[in-house]
């Protein structure tokens, strides 16, 4: 016999399998007397059943049986209630089986006739759609029951609603897919070996980063196939993560694949995960730039003592080109003096202005030697930083300024309490040259202005100034003050030697600061620069 299925009749809603016959049937009769040895089997019985019953609803577990040859269908009310139907619930095999989603019917009508007609049990998970619409996944099991001469004479079976159970595996299954795509797709290596250190897992980028297929890592023994890393860190590491249950990080170098790993290896429940990067390139490159470091250390040493020995060189040139030339001048000046003397009533008027103007450029160009040779000695001077009260010593080179010109009326301001860190001789010569030129430059001034103060900048420093009210300058034109004999004003109008501010840039920069200048012409000048303050 064959049965197929059949299309849901409309006098009845469709199932399959109803309740067991002790459920079903209800026969009343006299209730006989029972002992009291009865009475308490009776009363566990009830119990068990009950427990039975409770068992069946909580696992949504039910019963059913078809007759054969008769084909009777009978349902637990568990099986019922699996399908929405009411309890007691009757149909046919084929309406049972109409139940079942159309792509599972095939499968258990076969297995159905297979048990009715051969006694093959099955044990299937299959979907339903139940009474009211919904599908419901559920295990269908189901076997032949025989009589004594093994004619099949029922098919029992249970039939459980595992909705529950399959949407928590199918979320596993799901979780497993999405955990397997991203460590395969992890950039690092990433394995796992059990407690008997066999690998279980090995992502591709560890196979490619240790050179092994994936077929000869799994199940094998981790030392058997990277022996050289038998007593290496790795193995204490290793080892240590199991046994201890803490994470580990090392960096080490496996010679036979010459490579370099960072590794970070943590204990799990059957074993040890491992997670690894290939650094070999960074390594080597790590490598390069030590020894470009090293080379170029040497390099910057030998190019320092180099410079050092040319700035010694340069010196001695300096002093031996400034005391040569200071010698013929002293002697041009000194023979001009002499004639003067001895024959000056004899010369003319014009002789007389030519003798004047040879001797004032040999006491010029004597100053400034003496300023070449001053700005040499600032190369060689080595620093003896100390805290400087500079406002304390503004005011004393004001008081000398004023004291050598007391017809002067100048409006002295220094801030107070303003200290630096500083080599204590080479500021006096700093502040010598800024003050002296703002009191040289502001003389067509009455009232002038001369202003010792410090600023902050944008960027956060603190600057020092020297202000004053005099000619001032264009400001198109500051950058040559720093550079020796060079001025923007001429020698007969404001006297000088045009080295006073290379001094002050030199020994600004010296100290590791830097010094500008703000101006416009008639506009007075403010002469900017940064030290490292108490």
């Amino acid at each position: 016999m064959s049965y197929n299925g059949a299309p849901r009749t409309a006098s009845k809603k469709p199932g399959m399998f109803l309740p067991h016959p002790d459920e079903a049937l209800a026969i009343e009769a006299p209730a006989p007397r029972l002992s009291f040895e009865d009475s308490l089997a009776n009363r566990k019985l009830r119990e068990a059943e009950s427990l039975l019953r409770a068992a069946t609803a909580m696992g949504r577990l039910g019963a059913w049986s078809v007759s054969v040859p008769g084909l009777d269908v009978t349902w637990s009310n568990e099986v019922c209630k699996i399908h929405e139907v009411p309890v007691g619930y009757k149909c046919s095999v084929q309406e049972g089986l109409a139940f079942y989603a159309p792509e599972h019917l095939p499968r258990i009508a076969a297995a159905f006739n297979a048990c009715v007609e051969h006694g093959t049990p099955f044990d299937m998970e299959l979907q339903i759609v139940t009474a009211t619409g919904r599908r419901v996944w559920v295990r269908a099991i189901g076997q032949a029951d025989r009589d004594p001469m093994g004619n099949i004479v029922r098919v029992l079976g249970a039939f459980q609603d595992i909705s529950h159970s399959k949407a928590l595996a199918d979320e596993r299954q799901r979780l497993a897919d999405t955990l397997a795509e991203t460590l395969e797709g992890l950039a690092d290596g990433f394995i796992i070996v059990d407690r008997d250190w066999r690998f279980v897992y090995a992502n591709p980028e560890a196979c490619r980063i240790l050179q092994r297929s994936h077929d000869s890592l799994i199940g094998h023994h981790l030392w058997e196939q990277f022996p050289a890393a038998v007593g290496t860190a790795f193995q204490h590491e290793y080892e240590r993560a199991m046994r201890e249950g803490v994470k580990v990080e090392l960096v080490e170098h496996y010679s036979p694949l010459d490579l370099w790993v960072r590794v970070r290896a943590w204990p799990t429940a059957s074993g040890l995960a491992v997670s690894f990067v290939d650094i070999s390139a960074q390594k080597q490159a790590e490598a390069k730039l030590l020894e470009l470091n090293a080379d170029l250390e040497e390099r910057v040493q030998q190019r320092t003592r180099e410079l050092h020995e040319s700035s010694r060189e340069l010196e001695a040139l300096s002093y031996a080109i400034a005391h040569d030339v200071r010698a013929p001048l002293a002697s041009i000046n000194g023979f001009g003096k002499a004639l003067e003397e001895r024959d000056g009533a004899q010369l003319s008027t014009r002789g007389k202005h030519y003798l004047q103007r040879i001797r004032a450029a040999t006491v010029r160009m004597e100053q400034m030697t003496e300023g070449l040779l001053a700005l040499a000695r600032l190369s060689s001077a080595e620093l003896q930083r100390e805290a400087v009260d500079l406002s304390s010593r503004s005011r004393e080179l004001l008081r000398t300024l004023q004291s050598q010109d007391i017809e002067r009326d100048v409006v002295r301001i220094v801030q107070p309490e303003l200290t630096v860190q500083a080599d204590r001789t080479l500021l006096r010569i700093l502040m010598s040259n800024l003050l002296g030129n703002a009191w040289k430059f502001s003389a067509g001034k009455s009232p002038a202005h001369i202003e010792v103060g410090t600023a902050l900048l944008e960027t956060g420093e603190t600057a020092c100034f020297v202000r004053d009210n005099g000619v001032g300058f264009d400001a198109e034109h500051a950058a040559k003050l720093f550079k020796p004999f060079h001025r923007l004003h001429s020698a007969t109008e404001f006297p000088g030697t045009g080295i006073g501010l290379a001094a002050v840039q030199k020994i600004v920069r010296l100290h590791g600061g830097r010094v500008w200048a703000e101006s416009a012409p008639d506009g007075g000048a403010t002469f900017y620069f940064t030290l490292p303050t108490a």
